[in-house]
C-alpha cells in the first residue's frame, strides 16, 4: 500500500518536494502502519470497538419505535477497511476478475444500469 493510495482515499494530494507547499507528513506514517497491519493480517482490537447510538427519526421521543440505531466506528478502522476494499478492487480490475456483467462493486458502474438496459 503506497502513500499515494492513502492520500487519494483521504482526499489529500501529495506535493512534490521541490514545490513550496508542505506535504501532509502523516500520510507516509499512516501508509506504513497499514502496510504493517496487512503484513501481520491483524487489526487492533480497539479499532473494532464501536459506539451504538440512537437517532430520533420523527414523532414523539417517548416511542422507542421512532428511533433508528447507528454504529459509530473509529476513523482509522474505517480508513483501513476502505483501503483494503480499494486494494482488492484494483487487483480484481487489473487481473480481469470482474466480469463485464458485474455492475456492483465496480467503479463507475451502478446496479441501476442493468435495469436501465433491460427497460430500453
Amino acid at each position: 500500500m503506497t502513500a499515494s493510495l492513502v492520500a487519494r482515499l483521504i482526499g489529500l494530494r501529495l506535493v512534490i518536494a521541490s514545490q513550496k507547499e508542505p506535504a501532509n507528513m502523516l500520510v507516509s506514517h499512516i501508509a506504513a502502519l497499514f502496510n504493517l497491519l496487512v503484513l501481520k493480517a491483524n487489526i487492533p482490537r480497539s479499532w473494532k470497538e464501536a459506539k451504538l447510538t440512537t437517532i430520533l427519526k420523527n414523532g414523539p421521543v417517548t416511542q422507542p419505535g421512532k428511533y433508528r440505531m447507528i454504529v459509530i466506528s473509529g476513523t482509522l478502522y474505517r480508513l483501513d477497511a476502505n483501503l483494503l476494499r480499494l486494494m482488492i478492487q484494483e487487483w480484481c480490475i487489473q487481473h480481469n476478475k470482474i466480469l463485464d456483467t458485474q455492475y456492483d462493486f465496480h467503479p463507475g458502474r451502478s446496479t441501476l444500469q442493468p435495469l436501465f438496459i433491460l427497460r430500453h
